[in-house]
């Protein structure tokens, strides 16, 4: 007779419902029926060890937590500034990875306070009343070195250089330990507040210039300390109402094209008679290392292009962008992947960079920088030369 977990069974429910898997999703991954998983979930059926032990890996909660008389208290959840077009829940993916980095910020912020660091003051110091052109020049201020100012190609890799130095972790990824897959649909990007490690996530299946500006656009999160979910859908001022979601994306979004985007660009490129078409758009969105789609709302904003030239151009751009999507994904299906450069990047390369400094000092012990980096410590010392090799 197998051995018998007497859990709770109003825990399993909340695992599950927490994790985004439905219960026709859990039982097939648990490889189960859907009626055996109801009556455990009623309390009707106490599950197997083996079974219960399956069901805290997949949900990703310790098996000790299906004992407990009630859920314990979890991490608030991220406010959702996707916008109306999301119907569903955030996926399964998304769930996990952003539990998993809230684990990672709690534990290195704890450390950080207990070491005596001091807080990132430029943090938190704004707000949406704030004028977005001041957010914009605080953002460069902080960051770009002043033989970097001026128009110029914007690079996504020296600009995360610039933010991590500063104590930003960024990690860029497409996917939670890569069999769950973080789509563009999911999140373009998110951003998490903390005075000590506050954290940046940007979907790694976008493109780079869109990375380049979802970059700013969470970082524009952190100067007003708003925590949350971005689409970064950059739509016509005129699609939605005005209310506290949109505002604050709106918001974020106008910083990043301030920062990235100066209106004193476009009146010079006016100067000299420029006609904003498409092809004229493309060149200049490559000048400054932003998206098209991302110059053309800017245009539209700045009242250089009037609301018909912005739908037809929109339809051009926007025709193009899903096309690139297609042929990233068929690159990816046959690439071959660095698995250092992967983990490195998902976990943030300054991230990486702390823990195993932690672990090397002594700090803490080799199996909470194994579980904090996601690699086994067998394989430290090739990440850390991994480390050195990407500078």
């Amino acid at each position: 007779m197998s051995r018998k977990a007497f859990v709770t069974p109003e825990l399993l429910v909340w695992a599950r419902t927490t994790a985004k898997f439905s219960e026709e999703k859990a039982a097939e991954k648990l490889k189960i029926s859907v009626e055996k998983l109801k009556r455990i979930e009623s309390g009707e059926e106490t599950p197997s060890f083996s079974l219960a032990e399956k069901m805290s890996k997949l949900y990703r909660r310790p098996l000790a937590v299906f004992y407990l008389p009630e859920p314990p208290k979890d991490f608030d959840t991220l406010r959702d500034f996707r916008g109306r077009r999301f119907e569903t829940e955030i996926s399964t993916a998304l769930t996990f990875f952003i539990r998993g980095i809230r684990e990672k910020q709690d534990r290195i912020s704890e450390i950080k306070k207990e070491e005596g660091d001091e807080k990132l003051r430029f943090l938190n110091r704004f707000n949406t009343n704030n004028s977005e052109i001041e957010v914009a020049e605080s953002i460069v201020q902080t960051f770009v070195p002043e033989d970097k100012k001026g128009y110029r190609k914007n690079s996504l890799k020296e600009w995360i250089t610039w933010v991590e130095q500063k104590g930003i972790f960024v990690s860029v990824t497409k996917s939670f330990q890569n069999q769950y897959p973080i789509e563009i649909d999911d999140a373009r990007g998110f951003a998490i507040y903390d005075p000590y490690a506050p954290f940046i996530f940007i979907n790694g299946r976008d493109s780079e210039n869109a990375k380049m500006f979802t970059l700013i656009h969470e970082l524009a999160h952190l100067w007003i300390g708003e925590s949350g979910i971005s689409d970064i859908n950059l739509y016509e001022p005129s699609v939605f109402a005005e209310d506290e979601f949109s505002k604050t994306e709106r918001f974020c979004n106008r910083v990043a094209a301030n920062v990235l985007m100066p209106e004193t660009f476009f009146k010079e490129q006016n100067k000299r008679g420029v006609i904003w078409d498409h092809s004229v758009i493309e060149e200049n969105s490559k000048k400054l290392g932003v998206s098209s789609y991302a110059m053309l709302i800017r245009l539209f904003e700045l009242r250089m292009i009037n609301k018909s030239e912005f739908k037809l151009l929109k339809d051009i751009i926007q025709d193009k962008y899903q096309k690139f999507l297609l042929q990233q994904a068929e690159k990816s299906a046959g690439a071959q992947t660095d698995y250092y450069r992967v983990v490195i990047n998902r976990n943030s390369k300054s991230f990486s960079q702390f823990v195993y400094y932690l672990y090397r000092s002594g700090r803490i012990q080799g199996v909470e920088a194994s579980n904090l980096l996601g690699v086994k410590l067998n394989l430290f010392d090739k990440l850390k030369s991994n480390l050195i090799i990407q500078g």
